[in-house]
């Protein structure tokens, strides 16, 4: 959580250009930032049929793989080696917050001093869908309380529980990690950069598994979760809701209903 509100504020932060007062920076890009995760968090109010019939398929999926999630932790278990063991650390890295969170940062600075507008651009997806996946993952570990593998009991629920142990969903690694891939994916043409993104995402994810820090089914639904606020970000930022306006100040992100 904390790394999430050192995100929220470091945004905005390096915003503050110039000639421009930082607590007018901070009501004006802090609004827009607010209000472009506000629209992603709160779109399910506003699903359709395709959203609900799509809701019960991924609702099949996770339970057919809920049947199955232990003997696929037993195989990871029973199948480790050093080699696997570096792989796996690449992908605890990758997934890591401060990882995602540093290239939002990086790619918003050299957008705020070069005026370079992709690179401000993929800031801002990346660091609301960070935010908004974050908080979200963030409150149902908690809040679910589910054991992880390495206590042994993948049917076993602690609601609220303060120990670690019981966070084990949905995986917040993997949210993580597929956020950061999918925005990178989206804003980077290059076909080969896509597939390497990618395949730091698949890594993490079984990592996690390998590294008997969380059921399948979490590592799952964390990528559902992530593919989710991405893609509903990206639609509402290149939407006519949500533009890059020049103003007195420089360039300013104005939303609106």
């Amino acid at each position: 959580m904390n790394i999430l509100l050192f995100l929220f504020f470091s945004f905005f932060l390096l915003n503050a250009q110039k000639n421009t007062s930082i607590s007018d920076r901070l009501v004006t890009d802090g609004t827009s930032f607010f209000n472009l995760s506000l629209k992603t968090a709160t779109k399910p109010f506003s699903w359709g049929k395709e959203d609900f019939k799509t809701l019960g398929y991924i609702g099949l999926g996770t339970t057919a793989l809920f049947l199955i999630e232990e003997h696929i932790t037993d195989f990871f278990k029973n199948n480790q080696s050093e080699s696997l063991n570096a792989i796996e650390r690449i992908g605890d890295t990758y997934g890591k917050p401060a990882f995602g969170t540093s290239i939002a940062i990086g790619l918003f600075s050299y957008g705020i001093f070069t005026e370079d507008e992709w690179s401000r651009e993929t800031a801002t997806l990346l660091a609301s869908s960070l935010l908004v996946t974050g908080l979200i993952q963030s409150t149902l570990k908690s809040t679910v309380g589910r054991e992880r593998p390495s206590r042994g009991n993948h049917f076993a629920f602690h609601p609220f529980s303060r120990q670690a142990g019981n966070h084990s969903f949905p995986s917040g690694h993997t949210t993580m990690a597929v956020t950061t891939s999918l925005v990178l994916a989206h804003q980077i043409k290059a076909k080969s950069v896509k597939y390497v993104l990618y395949g730091l995402a698949g890594i993490t994810m079984w990592s996690r598994i390998y590294s008997e820090a969380h059921w399948a089914t979490d590592v799952f639904l964390g990528s559902v979760l992530s593919y989710y606020v991405v893609r509903s970000n990206s639609s509402f930022l290149k939407s006519r809701s949500l533009q890059l306006q020049p103003s007195n100040r420089g360039l300013s992100l104005v939303f609106s209903f």
